[in-house]
């Protein structure tokens, strides 16, 4: 495939809902020390960016939890509001409405800044856990070989799509943050996180099903 433009980004959050009264990042990171690899974090899956998510975070700050993997976000979000799960490190765009409503607990937001969103949420790094990022990133890719000319149109199309005021409003009302990056950068960002998922996931032995 041949990179073409992202066109938004959904933050990782950590949520947590009433099995885990935490209010603070390191409250969090305290109860979890206190019962390692008890306290538990819901993904949509085994292999998925909220696996991926948590895991990079765990091993950043050298914490151990158990993973319940789902299929699916939906189930997670209702089980950790339910208090069958104690947190989940999920997309800013399948919580915001939850954590909006006070019904899940955001702790902190896995992106450079704050999220406008979010704004009372910390980032990680001002909640102390610095260097962690995981954002999920929306965009358009061409197949293979596209010919340089039919790419240059597809970024033009997708640049002036993700200028108009219009976009910006449907994006956030997601949960999402309008975000473009065409051609070569894009094409590194795409290579950054093809290496890093692949270093983890051989850290974690998974295999494709």
């Amino acid at each position: 495939f041949a990179p073409v433009c992202t066109l938004a980004v959904s933050p990782t959050v950590l949520v947590t809902g009433p099995s885990m009264p935490a209010k603070t990042l390191a409250a969090f990171m305290q109860q979890v020390k206190e019962q390692p690899g008890k306290r538990t974090y819901g993904t949509p899956g085994t292999g998925s960016s909220g696996h991926f998510a948590s895991e990079q975070f765990l091993r950043m700050v050298g914490l151990s939890m158990n993973h319940i993997p789902y299929k699916g976000a939906a189930q997670v979000v209702t089980d950790v509001m339910g208090g069958q799960l104690d947190s989940s490190f999920a997309t800013l765009g399948s919580v915001l409405p939850q954590v909006q409503g006070g019904k899940l607990t955001a702790l902190a937001v896995a992106a450079p800044r704050r999220s406008p969103l979010l704004p009372n949420v910390p980032t990680f790094a001002e909640a102390g856990v610095k260097g962690y990022s995981a954002d999920a990133w929306y965009g358009l890719l061409a197949p293979a070989n596209t010919p340089a000319p039919v790419l240059q149109a597809l970024e033009k199309v997708a640049t002036e799509f993700a200028q108009l005021p219009a976009t910006a409003a449907k994006f956030n009302s997601l949960g999402l943050e309008p975000q473009n990056a065409c051609g070569a950068p894009f094409g590194a960002q795409l290579a950054r996180d093809a290496k890093g998922y692949t270093q983890l996931a051989n850290d974690l032995n998974l295999k494709a099903e």
